[in-house]
């Protein structure tokens, strides 16, 4: 664990050991760190099923300067950062590359938005 690190979890993750969390992050409420799925759980017991799935299992890397807003989900194999803000209601599934600005919801603000990180002014949009 990092200098600066601001977790508001309310439930340790399964395998939190595979979590690493670098310096100056700030994680909001119910973000959910996956680091394994279960669906061998289910597949394995199929009576049509020959063959034994394993457990996917994964590392999880939150590198420097990241917000991680409200509601997102984190799954396993993703490095996140450095200098990265992930959207409230996000669903990280690869890694997340520096300044940018992810988000589930329109284009349109993300691009707004990936310019102010920047200090721009958005362009004015005419009818």
């Amino acid at each position: 664990m990092g200098d600066h690190v601001s977790i508001q979890f309310r439930v340790v993750p399964l395998y939190s050991e595979l979590i690493r969390f670098h310096n100056n992050i700030a994680v909001a409420r119910n973000v959910d760190f996956c680091t394994h799925d279960i669906i061998h759980r289910v597949l394995n017991r199929l009576p049509e099923n020959d063959y034994k799935l394993k457990e996917h299992i994964g590392c999880i890397e939150i590198m420097d300067n990241v917000f991680i807003g409200a509601n997102s989900v984190i799954l396993y194999g993703t490095k996140i950062g450095p200098n990265v803000i992930v959207a409230s209601g996000s669903v990280v599934t690869k890694d997340c590359m520096p300044v940018r600005y992810m988000q589930a919801a329109r284009r349109e603000k993300s691009e707004a938005s990936m310019i102010m990180l920047k200090g721009e002014q958005p362009e004015k949009k005419t009818m």
